[in-house]
């Protein structure tokens, strides 16, 4: 399903343009349009007063077979598409949290969301290299260069259900209210149930655009 019930709709008017040419009294389909939700039921009270008198008994078989499969298809494709959505939510969370414990100079809540072979490039040019490594640069940086850091993740791309790249609008607002525009690109795998940072790469602009 889509925004605004469209999928919905337009499976139910699909599937009722096949059970229409397969002329049958829609008893053995109706709870699969029932499972459709408000849309199926409103289009099959609609559409089974029209149904024709006859059909080829041979094309029966092939035009159900058609509709469920666009059915089972449409439900599947609707169900993936929630799940990249959940995932994604919490790929986003993540970036949150990772950007309060720089904030807070977390080291337990900073260390529980990266991995252990964890690396990072900073703007400067500066590669820190394992979760101890990183840690450090990371909490020296914090410490050199105090500000308000906000972190926006502006799209999140899935390698596959494991992995994916985290694009993110990296801003440090400075004491003197100058702000430091830059990006940040995480990548993050999926270890059991959690998602964590293993690669960060940061960016700033030609002139701090």
């Amino acid at each position: 399903m889509t925004k605004g019930g469209r999928t919905v709709k337009a499976t139910c008017q699909d599937a009722f343009a096949l059970g229409t040419l397969l002329n049958e009294d829609m008893m053995g389909l109706r709870c699969v349009f029932y499972t459709l939700g408000r849309a199926g039921r409103k289009l099959y009270l609609e559409k089974q007063k029209n149904m024709p008198s006859q059909i080829t008994s041979a094309m029966k078989p092939i035009l159900l077979f058609v509709l469920l499969h666009f059915i089972i298809t449409n439900a599947m494709y609707a169900q993936s598409s929630t799940q990249d959505s959940r995932q994604e939510q919490a790929i986003i969370a993540l970036i949150d949290q990772y950007a309060q414990a720089r904030e807070k100079q977390d080291t337990v809540l900073l260390k529980s969301i990266l991995t252990e072979e964890v690396d990072q490039l900073v703007s400067s040019g500066e590669w820190r290299e394992g979760i101890a490594g990183s840690m450090q640069g990371m909490m020296r940086s914090s410490t050199n260069n105090p500000g308000e850091r906000t972190l926006t993740v502006d799209q999140v791309r899935f390698l596959h259900k494991e992995a994916a790249i985290a694009d993110a609008r990296y801003e440090i607002k400075n004491s003197d209210g100058s702000v430091r525009k830059m990006w940040s690109t995480f990548i993050v795998v999926k270890q059991g149930k959690q998602w964590k940072i293993t690669a960060i790469r940061n960016m700033l602009p030609a002139g701090g655009a």
